[in-house]
């Protein structure tokens, strides 16, 4: 915080004192020469200049621009919370979910970090964004079911740039708390269950080249999926594909590959075995089979 704090003071100064614009076009780094805007901005307005006379890359991939110019620009206003994940008053909130706060201006982590809590106590990690704008919440062995939970950030939450307290009100002063609650779902003792594919069993005139996606009603593990994804002709030969990927989207999960070698006017199976598991290691019970 030292350093950026000189820094910015410095640059600030100079802006002022030579009417220099305080934007990224005109605070820049020797590592500039790797961004392409500003490239394009620099041959428009200074086409004079070599943009590449230097070979340097400094300060590097994790000089936090974003506070570095809210504090040459000197934002003064007290940060607010700019939304929450899960929502106020959220219910069914799967017990693996991580809770996300965002804030409107870059934080200072040490005090957000000893003004967050969480009711009841459950054990977990923080992390934080690159910009130090978005706070996130790991439980350490997922939340209890059924349960409501109340997180809390104390005015005493400071931000990066103006110094000031949470505005946890909205009202425009610092110094006030705010927090949220949300419900986790109830216990779930039942597996992953195929909620919609493409293909879609029975369709036809599908593509040769068509990407095969099926979604699942809730995440997996990903190691799960070894020796259980298929697709096969219909005298139960293997066909090959590749590009094969899970992903977590918006609580479900979702598988995709890309089978090599379909043939016209042939009728072909996705298999997937039973023994999926989700997070809290449910086992799917029977085969799924899409043709």
């Amino acid at each position: 915080p030292e350093m950026y704090n000189a820094s910015a003071k410095l640059t600030a100064w100079l802006c002022d004192r030579f009417s220099i614009p305080k934007d990224r076009n005109h605070i820049i780094a020797h590592g500039e020469w790797q961004n392409v805007t500003w490239k394009g901005w620099m041959a428009t307005n200074f086409p004079g200049i070599d943009v590449t006379c230097n070979n340097h890359t400094d300060p590097g991939p994790f000089w936090n621009w974003t506070l570095y110019m809210g504090l040459i620009t000197s934002d003064t206003l007290a940060p607010k919370i700019a939304s929450v994940v899960p929502a106020q008053s959220a219910t069914n909130v799967p017990a693996y979910k991580d809770v996300a706060i965002s804030f409107t201006s870059p934080m200072d982590i040490a005090s957000t970090n000893s003004a967050f809590s969480i009711a009841p106590s459950v054990a977990g990690s923080l992390a934080w964004n690159a910009d130090s704008k978005v706070l996130t919440f790991h439980a350490t062995n997922f939340f209890a079911f059924s349960t409501t939970y109340t997180v809390k950030i104390d005015g005493t939450a400071k931000g990066a740039i103006s110094g000031k307290g949470l505005d946890g009100n909205g009202d425009g002063v610092g110094g006030d708390s705010y927090q949220f609650s949300f419900t986790t779902a109830p216990v779930d003792t039942t597996g992953a269950v195929v909620v919609q594919s493409y293909p879609r069993d029975g369709e036809t005139n599908v593509s040769l080249f068509a990407d095969v996606k099926v979604t699942l009603n809730e995440p997996i593990t990903q190691a799960s999926l070894a020796g259980r994804v298929f697709i096969e002709d219909s005298t139960g030969t293997s066909v090959p594909f590749n590009n094969g990927k899970y992903e977590t989207i918006a609580d479900r999960g979702v598988i995709s590959f890309t089978p090599t070698k379909l043939q016209r006017n042939k009728l072909f199976r996705i298999k997937l075995l039973a023994g999926l598991k989700d997070l809290y290691n449910n086992d799917s019970k029977s085969d799924v089979i899409i043709q």
